[in-house]
């Protein structure tokens, strides 16, 4: 059954970036009617005149002349003949590729209220869909889709059409969408996120209340009780030279350090535009003025680091004050009332191969491979301060391998070594908040010689690591005393987990790659693990789909859990395609029945959310989005509707 399309709303968004010099021209009728702050000032968390956070002693710069220079003097040494060199260059993991404690290994956690599979209770996630428990909202290109799946018959409400850009995933708080977007299509401009808050009171006509574009890019969003944390990170667009005819290397490198020397302070500032429901423009300049940025003691990168928050249940969702710190960062993990922004240094772009891998400078010298993690107070929903920055050894796989409990900070790396001594290890270290720093007060290393993090999950004081190369060790670690960890015991099987998840009575799911005793990978994997015994784990059971790869390895977003039915659920790739496999979990972790639904033609399967009762999947592919209504029970396709 393919329901008709009712007739669109169309959001008018000028397509422009915000001008680089002008200052925020407002209409001020207008902006007060939205409640939109334009002229941002200093959050309360940064202090007063004396130039320092009171939250962390942050230095805000005095004017427009220190701001150039501290960030010329940060950059001249990144500067070679084709611009900054390695700049970017150090990150993967997780998307972004969140006090709810985190999840106890006695009970078993399910998806969001939404329907996203989230890393933290009570904090929800950005995602292609989402769910009030009768209608689903989905964003696919430049089109916002409400519809209604209740009856097991999806039936479009209404659908509204994006003039600013392609949207690629949403936030839903009651009837407030937030989207998130880019403007990729501009090859000219420089990077910007575009952000949009839609009304769904009249579902049948999903309206625009404004659209912001900010410069930057877009690394991830956390929503606790309405509020919205926003972090972007911005680094300058600067009129770089290139080698080519009779300009050489050398040439090259010195007229780029020459502009990074002579570069304004506007080049380093992120720009921003608002516009307004029918796409007028209510201004346009810098986000924040030079003394409302911040710096930390020492140079942590040459982007500026901005943390948004928008309040989707107050009338027309404004913006409070941005904080901004002069640092980069790569990914996000926010409990309740902490967000931290990791970086790392010295890594590689893309998730390094499973052999193990050494990096080391022409003298024999090994680059150094470290974290860098700023904190945030998130517990005021209506402003952000900022509480400290730290860093520690060793690289993230994602945000999964970060958690804060009980006033602590708990990262999971992976550590370079000599080979001599085994390679590659990994280590848990807990930080604490100590004035301006987060300072190292417990760690344990050794965990995984030669091998590399391949999941990570939290439990209270209870700490499963899993690593990989050619067997899978799983870890339980013992934090009830953060200055001494403790490793309990281990347990080593054949393939690894990509994603862990508790079931509850003492029962963990992992999901992940089945592999050979060389560490060949064969399939997919599902199994069971019992940790009733922490100093000895053991696997339940397990089930393998041969030549296959889950999805979840590279987005956690694309499992899902259903503690009530037992069932666990997860999108998996294949030679042919792509398809949603579900397996049947009993009490005694041993698995029962499984189930596959795939998808026909071209068509991909993009997400697949429980809601009332049943699996709801959105695929899209050459013929435009579809949305499929499965049943549970053998995931069963009941009905479905184009979207366009």
């Amino acid at each position: 059954m393919t329901a008709s399309v009712p007739t669109e709303s169309r959001s008018h968004h000028p397509s422009r970036r915000p001008a680089p010099l002008r200052r925020l021209g407002v209409r001020a009728g207008v902006a007060t009617a939205l409640g939109i702050a334009l002229v941002v000032v200093v959050p309360g968390g940064l202090g007063g005149g004396d130039g320092t956070a009171s939250a962390a002693s942050l230095t805000l710069f005095e004017d427009c002349d220190e701001l150039a220079g501290w960030f010329a003097d940060s950059a001249r040494d990144l500067v070679g003949p084709y611009g900054f060199q390695g700049v970017g260059m150090q990150r993967w993991g997780g998307p972004d590729v969140d006090v709810a404690a985190p999840a106890s290994e006695e009970s078993a956690t399910g998806s969001a209220p939404t329907g996203t599979n989230v890393q933290e209770e009570g904090v929800d996630e950005p995602d292609l869909l989402k769910t009030d428990g009768t209608r689903v909202v989905a964003v696919r290109g430049d089109r916002l889709s409400v519809v209604e799946v209740s009856s097991g018959s999806p039936r479009i409400l209404g659908q509204l059409r994006l003039d600013s850009g392609h949207a690629e995933e949403l936030l839903l708080v009651d009837d407030r969408v937030l989207l998130f977007g880019s403007n990729w299509d501009e090859p000219e401009a420089a990077a910007a996120t575009i952000l949009t808050v839609v009304d769904l009171s009249d579902p049948t006509r999903p309206a625009v209340l404004r659209t912001e574009s900010i410069e930057g890019s877009y690394l991830s969003a956390r929503e606790h009780d309405g509020a919205v944390r926003v972090v972007l990170t911005s680094n300058p667009n600067l009129p770089f030279v290139f080698p080519e005819g009779d300009l050489t290397d050398d040439e090259a490198a010195l007229q780029n350090r020459a502009i990074v020397e002579a570069a304004p302070a506007q080049s380093w500032l992120p720009q921003r535009a608002v516009y307004d429901s029918d796409g007028d423009e209510l201004g346009r300049g810098a986000l924040l003025d030079c003394d409302q940025i911040s710096r930390p003691a020492e140079p942590a990168g040459i982007g500026v680091l901005t943390v948004l928050t928008f309040d989707l249940r107050a009338p027309d969702a404004p913006m409070s004050e941005p904080l901004a710190v002069a640092a980069d960062g790569d990914m996000v993990y926010a409990s309740t009332d902490r967000l931290y922004v990791a970086t790392t240094r010295g890594g590689w772009m893309f998730p390094p191969p499973v052999d193990t891998f050494q990096r080391w400078l022409p003298g024999g010298e090994q680059i150094p491979v470290t974290t860098e993690l700023h904190g945030f107070d998130i517990s005021d929903r209506s402003a952000t301060a900022y509480l400290g920055s730290g860093s520690v050894d060793g690289w993230l796989l994602g945000r999964w391998a970060l958690s804060a409990a009980g006033g602590y900070l708990r990262v999971a790396t992976t550590r370079d070594g000599v080979p001599e001594q085994g390679g590659t290890d990994s280590a848990v270290t807990v930080l604490a908040e100590d004035g301006a720093e987060l300072t190292v007060v417990g760690s344990v290393g050794g965990l995984g010689r030669g091998e590399q993090i391949r999941a990570v999950r939290w439990f209270g004081d209870l700490a499963t690591v899993v690593t990989f190369q050619q067997t899978d060790p799983l870890y339980t670690v013992d934090l009830s005393d953060p200055t001494s960890p403790q490793v309990l015991g281990e347990l080593k099987v054949t393939g690894y987990s990509a994603y862990l998840h508790p079931l509850g009575d003492g029962l963990l799911l992992g999901v992940g790659q089945e592999a050979t005793e060389t560490g060949t990978v064969t399939g997919a994997k599902i199994a069971t693990f019992d940790l009733t015994d922490l100093a000895s784990p053991s696997m339940v059971d397990s089930v393998v789909e041969p030549d296959a790869w889950a999805e979840v390895e590279s987005d956690s977003r694309a499992f899902t859990y259903l503690p009530e039915e037992r069932l666990a659920v997860t999108q998996i790739g294949t030679g042919g395609g792509s398809a949603l496999w579900s397996v049947a979990i009993r009490p005694d972790g041993t698995l029962g029945a499984s189930a596959q639904w795939s998808t026909s033609g071209e068509a991909w399967l993009a997400r697949a959310i429980p809601v009332g009762g049943r699996m709801v999947a959105l695929t899209d592919g050459s013929n435009g989005a579809v949305l499929t209504v499965l049943d549970l029970d053998g995931l069963r396709p009941l009905d479905s509707v184009r979207l366009g």
